[in-house]
This record gives C-alpha cells, structure tokens and sequence, in this order.
C-alpha cells in the first residue's frame, strides 16, 4: 500500500504536468493471468492466487482517489515486446475474470496474435474498457501486412466498435531483445505501419 500511494502521487504529478496518458505494468500479470505461467509459478513455489490479487489490490489502491483532469487516462500493459513465451497454452479464465472485475483503468493493452489461442480472450471484456491490440510485432523486423493486420482487427470492431478499440505495438523497441538489431528505420517503419493501419478506422482523426 506504501508503494501504491508513492505510485499514485507520481500519476498525479504527470496528470498534473499535463500528461495525457499513463500506463503501469507489472512483469508478474502476464504470467499469473495465463495456463503455462501459472503452472511455472506455482511449481517455483508461489501461490498465484493470493500473489495475484495482492497485485490487483496494488493495481486499484495505486489509482484511487486519483486527481486528475476528467480528460486523463489511464492504461494497465500485458504485453511484453513479442509474442509472449505464456501463451501458447492461452489465458487461464478465472484469472481473466479476477484482472477485469472492478478494473480500475481505462485501457488494457494486450498481445494480439494472429494464433487465436494464444490472445487475450476478448469475449470476456466488457464494453467501455478500451483494447489495445498489439498488432505489431517490434520482436521482428519485417514488416506484417497491412490486409493481414486489417484481417487480425476488423471482427475486433465488428464486435466492440471503433470505441472500445485501439492498436499499437506489442511493446516498446527499448525491451525487445530485436531492438539491436533493428535500425531507427525499421521502427519508425514499425509506427508507421500501425499509423496506416489506424487510419483505416479513425481516418485523419487520429
């Protein structure tokens, strides 16, 4: 609680500085809300459950109260700079639903794979929570296709409309281990493939 409240006055300040958007992250969610994480950390000696909701608890007491201008927005990061190495077994649904009962932000940013198996199950997120899809792989430098995106985030808004979505990268290029490997070419071409792909649902807007 000590750290959430040390967390919560450093939001303010940003909020405060004119900040628009702040996004907290935490290594352990990822791992905690999928099967093969789980099953990792409860061999290594964890009680996922009681650290889980210590970590939720975090979460909400880190963001209540917040002063902020009515504007301000604030996003909870699952990703993890590529594909992450959890999901090949998918999300454990009880622990989805822990994350998301009463969540406290604004926005979730999460992995989007085209393997279907391997995503956040979206169906269990309610409306008025934004998704931010990472379409964009920045632990690879070739650039994906803008139809194969298109095709990855179209049923997306279909469902949830343009509202309730967004897309971006599936982490920043600073935590990928591709990022030595990729020129500032290769990612600003990365941004600007999410921008092209972007423009396709909120056109200029954006």
């Amino acid at each position: 609680m000590a750290l959430a409240a040390l967390l919560r006055a450093e939001i303010e300040a940003l909020a405060a500085e004119g900040v628009a958007y702040v996004a907290l992250e935490n290594p352990l969610c990822p791992p905690l809300l999928t099967v093969a994480g789980r099953e990792r950390l409860t061999a290594a000696g964890l009680d996922v459950d009681a650290v889980l909701t210590a970590l939720l608890e975090a979460d909400r007491a880190a963001v209540a109260g917040l002063t902020a201008p009515e504007t301000f927005r604030l996003g909870l990061d699952l990703t993890d700079s590529g594909p992450l190495p959890t999901t090949e077994r998918g999300y454990h649904p009880a622990a989805v639903d822990a994350l998301l009962d009463a969540i406290p932000f604004h926005r979730l940013c999460v992995d989007f794979p085209a393997d279907p198996g391997a995503r956040l199950p979206l169906e269990r997120v309610k409306p008025g929570l934004v998704l931010s899809l990472g379409v964009a792989d920045v632990s690879v430098a070739a650039l994906e296709a803008v139809d194969d995106l298109l095709a990855l985030v179209d049923p997306v808004v279909d469902e949830r409309t343009e509202d309730d979505v967004a897309i971006a990268t599936n982490g920043g290029f600073a935590q990928s281990a591709a990022s030595p490997l990729m020129s500032e070419h290769a990612q600003n071409a990365k941004l600007r493939r999410v921008e092209t792909v972007a423009r396709y649902y909120w056109g200029n807007e954006i």
